[in-house]
């Protein structure tokens, strides 16, 4: 079983790293981010339109050791751990909010990875099957959190879809996990009726435009 040390090396990531360009300095301020579009984005551009989930899962990764990084947050070296969690005492701007959304979907990816290589072999998978159906259930985990902070910290659209999107996710983690199937079904609902009512109220406001 491959852990996540396994799938990033350390030089890999470093050297992938010195090749991205340097993105501009981030302004601490409380502007809404586009959940939606910040994922479909990072998704379509980083390996997902290939169904190539290591490579996403890698691109998360990178992202927010670059997003703490710039919001100096970092939490220690690969030698000494200095765990700094966001919580909304610690949140003080929407930026912050974007790192807990890469590692939901940093998470989610890796149990995409582990899922789609499940499917390609014949030997026992039982092991990897645990760890897939954790990973499912920490991605929505961290996309509730990013929720719960966004009621906190930004708009009502923010939260909104931040709601749609942990609903998508703790609905696939049930179902991953074969628990609690009608939950799930109830998830899965939210989400596409969230989703829903943003598009129409999006080709509502571009229309008058």
């Amino acid at each position: 079983l491959m852990d996540e040390k396994e799938i990033i090396p350390k030089e890999e990531v470093e050297k992938e790293e010195e090749k991205e360009e340097v993105e501009e300095e981030v302004e601490e301020d409380w502007t809404p981010i586009d959940i939606l579009s910040i994922i479909s984005i990072s998704q379509n551009q980083n390996g997902l339109r290939h169904k190539d989930y290591k490579r996403y899962h890698k691109y998360c990764s990178r992202k927010i050791r670059k997003l703490r990084k710039k919001m100096k947050i970092t939490q220690g070296t690969s030698k000494v751990y200095n765990p700094k969690p966001l919580t909304a005492d610690t949140v003080t701007c929407s930026r912050h909010l974007e790192i807990k959304l890469f590692e939901a979907e940093r998470y989610w990816a890796y149990g995409m990875y582990i899922k789609q290589r499940n499917s390609q072999t014949i030997l026992d998978t039982t092991r990897s099957e645990k760890h897939l159906k954790r990973k499912f259930l920490q991605a929505g985990v961290m996309a509730n959190e990013l929720w719960e902070l966004c009621k906190i910290k930004l708009d009502k659209r923010t939260a909104l879809e931040a709601n749609a999107y942990r609903s998508f996710l703790q609905g696939q983690a049930l179902i991953e996990n074969e628990k609690d199937y009608a939950e799930a079904l109830n998830h899965m609902t939210r989400s596409q009726i969230i989703y829903r009512l943003i598009s129409e109220r999006k080709d509502a406001v571009e229309a008058i435009m």
